[in-house]
Order: C-alpha cells, then structure tokens, then sequence
C-alpha cells in the first residue's frame, strides 16, 4: 500500500530460554564480562538468579496442556472472502505478472487470487473511509496476497521484510474475523477468566505498541477494542485493562504467558492467532513460551505467521503447529539489505572513529531536515556520543538499557517531531524503531551479528523512501566481514579493497588511517555521492532481552532471559574497556593521538534534553507514518 510523500506505511521491533531439545530446556550462558544490567528488569548473573530463571522455564514447561477433545468449542466462522467481479475474471496473465513483478511466490494449500486494489474487497465503509484518510492508493505486495488468503479462512505463513505492509496485512482480516463473530464474543460470561478473540504476538514491546497504533486506528471505527501487553510496564494497570475487556490482545510472549500460568488470562476462546516476527521470537529464545502459548488455544483456530526469512527452526514451528497453509513468500526469504540503501563501510582503528563521527555528522547535518541515527554498542557509548554530538550543536537525543519506558517514549516522540535531530542507541534500545523521516544511519561499532546490521540499516528509507549507511569496522569483526561482503555485493554496493585486505588479514589488521582522498562527496547530486536510500530485509535477533520479562520482572529479575551470543547487544563496557568506552583491541591504540578540534560552532549550544516526569501533548505514534 501506497503512501502519500507525507509518510510512508509500514513498521518496524526479551529475552527467553534457548530452543527445547529433547524435552528439556536449557538456559543459555552469559561471559561474566558481559556488560548491561538492565534497571527494568536487567539479568543479574549471579547463582540465586540463574536458578530463578531455570525455576520459571519449569513453571513454563508444568503449564498444563488443555485436553481439547474433551472441550466442547463454541461455533464461530471463518470465511468471509468476497471477491468482486474484477478479482474473480482476472486473467491467469496479469496474475502471472503480478507475482513475477513483484517478487512473490506462493506454495501449499488454497491458493487464491491477488486483490490488486481496495474496491476488490469488501471493505466496511469505515475503515474504507480511514484508508481514504490515510491517503493509501494500493495494498501492497504482501497485503494483495494475505487478504484474500486470511479472509477465505485459511492458515497462511507470509515471509515479507519489514516495512513491507504485514501489519495492515493481518489487522484487516482480524478485524473483520471479529466484527463478524459478535455472537461468539458475546457468548462468554464476565465470571470466565478473560481473554481475546484475536491475539497478537510479537517479540518486543516497540513492536507491540506499534502494532496497537494500527489496531487503534482502524479498529476504533469498529467499535473494536484492543490491549497491549508487555514486560516493563506495571502488571496492575495492564490486569486492569485486561478486567475491563477486549477482543485483540497485542502480546509480548513473556509477559502474556506469566498472566495464562497465574490464570489471568485465557486463551481459550482466541480464533484467530497471529505470530508475527516469527525468527526473531525464536532467535531470542522464546520458543518455549510460544508452543506453550499455542498449546493454550483451540486447535481449529486460524493462524497466520509472518518472518522476515524462513529459516529451519520457523520451517518446524510452521509444520508443528499450522496444517494446510498457504505459504506467500516476498522476495528470496534470504538475509538481503534494500538496494535503495547507500552503503558506506570504513576500515579503521578504534581511536579514529570519534574523529570521524564529527566530519560525517558536519557535512550530512548542514542539510536541510537531516535526521540520523548513530548505532553504538554499549550504554556507556551511547552516552559519551550524545555528548560529543551536542558538543558539536546537533540536536541529539539517547536511547538504552538504563532508560525507563516513560522516557523512551518521550524521546521517541521528540525524535520524530523534530525534522532535524539525531539519535544515539543501542540495538536492543531501537528495536521496532520506525520512523519514516531517517535518512542516515552511522554504526559506530559494527554488531555482533550481521542480522543486527541488516536491520539497523533499515531503520532508514522505510517504504520506498531512500537513506545512507556508514559503518566503522575494525580488525576485531574481521569473522563478520565475509557476510558483510556477501550483504553488500547482494545489494550492488561498492566493495573497498581496505575491506577485502580485512578478509585476508584478519584480526592482524591495523589502518592506516581514513584515506581522505578516497571519500565520496556527501553532496545528494553528485551521483558518486550519498542518497538516502533503503529498508531493511530478513534478520534474526539478539537475544539482549531489554523489551520482555518473565514473572518476576517486576522484581528487577529478569529470570527467563536466554543467552545464545557470546555477549549482550547493549550494556555496559567490560573488563578490557577504557574508561571512555572504548575497547582495546589485540594491537592496542596510540594513547598520544590527537582528535582534530571540533568545528567552529555559530549557533547556540543546546541544552541537555530532559525527559518530562510526564509525557505530555500527544503520544509517540500519533502519526501514521510507516506503521502499517
């Protein structure tokens, strides 16, 4: 679906225990120079917690399995697909054209034909009216394949990059699944545990509440409610919410499962379940809460599952749990960044990347409405960044760990309202980050798996819009090169031959510096220069678990976080760190060298930014852009 220039359509982003094998689960292990404690629930490493988190996957693995041949399950119906005449008449041709233009592909059961507009549904005429609002001209790829498939009743598994639409994509046909199964919700006493007709399950709490945005807006001229739930956020407020009744709950898969083991939630009348983000959930370890989850509901529901790839572990969750499905894949289903994205990777040494920051930053920021995003690896950076950058004048805002919910929001919310700002994150911070307007992105320290830089890239040139990548690497992610070279030849981008020489010499690898001459112009019309290009594709997750909890995050303890890299994603610095964040590699750093001076600054330096105790005026995802 097509947006006006004012925004664009689409989203997006914990913890858990490692895959089962045989039966048994098996919490993951963590180095103990590993780095961030989360205040809001951060994962403690000492013993009484490690055993806390063992406790809770028991607890989780003692969740009983309702027997459902002995339920008696109310009616409700499935099917309520009615193409119009051009849908229906459309020639095998232009169907045939439409797939191959675009990249689609479809296997398994109960193929249907694309609804390549609006009018070739039956749409209720409010939300037909929303979408007039919202200025959509044409479904988009994904939402002209798993509309017609999720309406005529069927279980679907659609492999889409994010950005693509699947959140449009698998609210519209729930909505509709429930406006047209009033009487089943409504045959239900208050006296039962409540519970959702629809459910929603996503690995992070960004995630969750974007994908309430959509609910929200489309839902409300229904007249149909919705809830969030997720770990970091009082229990109390969110029981509430859940007491007063709605028909989708939009979950996080930690939280949820503590509220079905304390009996706070059914699932049982859910009639409609979609996983969305399936490889990420699973790469971050929560396969355990999701079967349990879906061991909690009805067998003849309808499941649609979404992945950005379509990996071996999604492939047995999909064959475990979905029978007879249509399979709609976008694309390859391979790890792939946008070709739209421009990207710039540097070789260097670690002492040369803040010297750097300050060119890059002064030549993208005397543009006009230049909005980035500077990646560093842990808090303790993030940190110093922020301060180097409003050292220089920019308006520049932090994100991680240590933040609190409240004030994440606020400073989501004033990165967006404010045309020209950069922002300073982590990755686990910026998951489910989407905002429209994001033209460059600057890793400053290269992730620790290739999946995380796919999507940090993609944070910006959402939809179709176009964006800049500069990435700093050093000797030490020398093992991550060769995907990286793999990425960035799959996406048609220049290869430098510093970076070849990485592949070659591995960790040995010193620099010899920027080469200054080699650089390409920022100036957006010269066609060696910079454009804003991209989105992200496919990627699996770290397993840092900022966005989720178990039962007892409440307590400070995250104690179902499992642990499958060798190191978090966002944290404090380790043993080995300097005080200024910085990580001595194998050949050390020259303690003389001499940071050029900060360019002259004629404007006003900008105070610190201060969160409010309060958010105030409207809410982070009061616009539309690029959240469906």
């Amino acid at each position: 679906m097509n947006r006006s220039s004012n925004g664009n359509y689409q989203s997006r982003g914990s913890y858990g225990a490692s895959n089962p094998s045989n039966g048994n689960y098996r919490s993951g292990d963590r180095r103990s120079d590993n780095r961030e404690n989360y205040n809001s629930g951060g994962f403690n490493h000492s013993n009484q917690n490690r055993q806390k988190q063992l406790n809770s996957l028991d607890d989780i693995k003692n969740l009983p399995k309702p027997n459902w041949s002995s339920v008696h399950l109310k009616h409700f119906e499935k099917k309520f697909l009615h193409e119009s005449q051009a849908a229906v008449h459309r020639p095998f041709s232009e169907v045939t054209n439409f797939l191959t233009s675009n990249n689609i592909s479809v296997s398994g059961a109960h193929h249907v034909k694309p609804v390549l507009s609006f009018n070739e549904l039956e749409i209720p005429k409010d939300i037909l009216y929303k979408i007039q609002d919202l200025k959509f001209d044409r479904p988009t790829p994904i939402q002209s394949m798993c509309w017609p498939s999720l309406l005529n009743g069927n279980d679907m598994v659609g492999i889409a990059r994010t950005g693509s639409g699947k959140t449009f994509g698998f609210i519209l046909p729930m909505l509709i699944h429930i406006m047209n199964n009033q009487k089943y919700a409504k045959s239900f006493s208050r006296e039962e545990i409540p519970g959702p007709v629809g459910l929603v399950v996503a690995p992070t709490r960004e995630l969750a509440m974007q994908i309430q945005q959509v609910a929200d807006d489309f839902g409300n001229q229904l007249g149909i409610k919705n809830i969030v739930i997720y770990g970091g956020s009082p229990k109390n407020a969110q029981l509430n919410q859940v007491r007063r009744g709605a028909d989708i709950y939009i979950a996080t898969p930690g939280r949820l499962i503590d509220f079905v083991k304390e009996n706070q939630i059914s699932l049982s009348r859910c009639t409609f379940l979609v996983l969305d983000e399936a490889d990420r959930m699973l790469d971050m370890g929560f396969e355990p809460q999701i079967r349990k989850i879906i061991e909690q509901i009805r067998p003849d529901r309808q499941t649609a599952m979404f992945s950005a790839t379509w990996p071996k572990e999604v492939r047995k969750l999909a064959e475990d749990f979905i029978s007879n499905y249509c399979h709609i894949n976008i694309g390859s289903g391979e790890l792939a960044a946008n070709p739209n994205i421009k990207q710039i990777v540097e070789v260097c040494q670690e002492y040369e990347k803040e010297g750097r920051l300050r060119e890059i930053l002064t030549q993208i920021m005397s543009q006009r409405d230049s909005k980035a995003i500077v990646f560093a690896e842990t808090k303790k950076k993030v940190d110093m960044y922020s301060k180097i950058i409003q050292s220089l004048g920019h308006h520049c805002l932090a994100i991680h760990g240590d933040k609190k919910q409240q004030e994440r929001e606020w400073v989501l919310n004033e990165f967006k309202r404010k045309p020209k700002s950069i922002l300073c994150a982590t990755d686990v911070a910026a998951r489910g980050l989407n905002i429209s307007d994001i033209k460059y992105v600057i890793n400053i320290d290269y992730p620790m798996q290739t999946e995380d830089y796919v999507h940090r890239i993609g944070r910006t040139a959402r939809n179709s819009n176009t964006g800049t990548a500069f990435t700093f690497i050093t000797g030490e992610n020398a093992k991550h090169v060769p995907k990286l070279i793999e990425i960035l030849r799959g996406a048609n981008q220049q290869v430098s031959d510093s970076l070849l020489a990485l592949t070659r010499n591995g960790q040995g690898f010193r620099s010899n510096g920027f080469n200054r001459n080699q650089r390409p112009s920022y100036n957006n019309n010269n066609s060696d220069g910079y454009n804003q290009n991209g989105s992200s594709n496919g990627y699996k997750r770290s397993a840092a678990a900022l966005d989720e909890s178990s039962s007892s995050y409440d307590n400070g303890n995250d104690t179902n976080k499992r642990v499958r890299r060798n190191r978090w994603d966002d944290g404090t610095s380790n043993n080995n760190d300097t005080e200024n964040g910085y990580r001595k590699n194998g050949n050390g750093y020259n303690d003389n060298y001499q940071l050029p001076p900060p360019p002259q600054v004629t404007q006003q330096m900008p105070t610190q930014v201060s969160p409010p105790s309060l958010l105030a005026g409207p809410g982070m995802y009061s616009s539309y852009a690029s959240y469906y």
